[in-house]
């Protein structure tokens, strides 16, 4: 908790840095937008979900190589929601080490989006057992 205390000051001191006219570095800029994605990312989440997935699921928001990535974690099996190709569509994807397995597609405007992830995640843990 400490270091989100502490990431808050130092976003809050840039803030008034910035509210007074002086200009951010090219780093700071950069992670200013690496922050937007995420947090977007996190807000769409957190609407398709709701409240008491995305805390049964443990649901972080990480910046990934591969850019902003939601994590997953449904009884110690690991997985990433990530924005598809085309920019209307999420893939969800099943977590092996470093290796990553496709296992939906869901569009970012489909109803049912949860109950999507869901019945991706029984498939590719429960329905093993």
């Amino acid at each position: 908790m400490e270091q989100d205390l502490q990431e808050l000051i130092r976003d809050a001191r840039k803030e008034l840095r910035k509210a007074s006219g002086v200009p951010l570095t090219e780093d700071e800029e950069s992670e200013d937008r690496r922050k937007a994605a995420l947090d977007k990312l996190e807000g769409f989440i957190l609407l398709k979900l709701g409240v008491r997935l995305t805390i049964l699921l443990n649901v972080k928001v990480v910046w990934s190589e591969k850019g902003p990535a939601v994590t997953l974690d449904a009884d110690g099996h690991a997985f990433h929601v990530r924005k598809g190709n085309d920019n209307r569509s999420y893939l969800l994807l099943s977590v092996d080490g470093d290796k990553e397995r496709e296992i939906a597609t869901i569009e970012a405007s489909d109803p049912i989006f949860a109950s999507r992830v869901l019945m991706a995640i029984d498939e590719a843990v429960y329905s093993k057992e």
